[in-house]
């Protein structure tokens, strides 16, 4: 019984009965300092992507921070050598 009051007070509040969910807002991220990726990259150019996480980012796994790499858009695969 105490659905119906209130949902029917709902409807005299805001003229719907509806039940409105909060929106998501998704998980929060573990590491997000482009900028700081992007230092290290300019201070050391052959670093690769495990040196980048376990400088940078110590406490994500590997694939976390790849996948982290990889929403940024940053590449972190290095030109062969001649």
């Amino acid at each position: 019984m105490q659905h119906c009051v209130r949902w029917c007070k709902r409807y005299d509040d805001t003229g719907n009965c509806l039940v409105l969910k909060p929106l998501k807002e998704g998980r929060n991220s573990l590491f997000n300092d482009k900028q700081a990726i992007l230092n290290y990259l300019q201070e050391h150019p052959d670093a690769d992507g495990i040196e980048l996480s376990n400088k940078l980012a110590p406490h994500v796994s590997q694939s976390y921070f790849y996948n982290t790499l990889h929403r940024m858009e940053i590449t972190y695969k290095k030109r062969g050598k001649l």
